[in-house]
């Protein structure tokens, strides 16, 4: 936290690590991608990933959320709130809603009113074998020609319940209809 203008900084809060006793450990020692925002009560939510390939040598765990009623000097122990979710990003409206966009594999988005009850994931890329999109055969496809995205989104508003929605499709057709890698962007409207 800074008090100066981020002329200096003090550390405010500190959020331990495993979340899940011993069955996720991480190996680099804490939570990786991560995203804050404020809810209409004032309080903070903490969406968090657990995974990182190049230690854990896993594709994707479980994404954790924790709770912060006070400007986030404390925070609740980080609990389990999606099967993966790397790069967890949100927006807020003005209506007070949070959508929420996490990814690999697949990418996937939630909105809710207060952080403690969420839609149902809607699908924007699915998190099943996506290499059949490409031009050539893939007899044995690695976790990224399968995935065919890196599946790092990046979200926000646009107006009073508009949100952009940035991210890459590896197996995008081009004009000529071949698989190009690509940055796309969304309009995704709540109601």
């Amino acid at each position: 936290r800074s008090d100066d203008n981020a002329r200096s900084f003090k550390l405010w809060a500190h959020m331990e690590y495993p979340a899940d006793g011993e069955y996720y450990p991480y190996k680099s020692g804490g939570f990786s991608d991560s995203d804050i925002e404020f809810l209409p009560d004032g309080s903070m939510i903490w969406f968090m990933r657990s995974t990182w390939a190049a230690t854990t040598f896993k594709e994707w765990d479980p994404m954790y959320v924790s709770r912060s009623y006070d400007m986030g000097k404390t925070w609740t122990k980080p609990v389990r709130f999606a099967d993966r979710g790397v790069l967890p990003r949100m927006c807020r409206f003005s209506d007070g809603t949070v959508l929420l966009s996490y990814a690999r594999p697949g990418m996937f988005l939630r909105a809710s009113k207060d952080g403690k009850e969420w839609t149902e994931p809607v699908t924007v890329m699915t998190a099943k074998d996506r290499s059949k999109l490409f031009d050539k055969n893939i007899e044995h496809p690695n976790f990224w020609q399968w995935c065919g995205a890196c599946n790092n989104p990046e979200i926000i508003s646009i107006g009073e319940n508009n949100a952009l929605l940035i991210y890459g499709d590896s197996y995008y057709p081009d004009v000529d209809g071949e698989a190009k890698k690509t940055v796309l962007c969304r309009t995704i409207t709540v109601v």
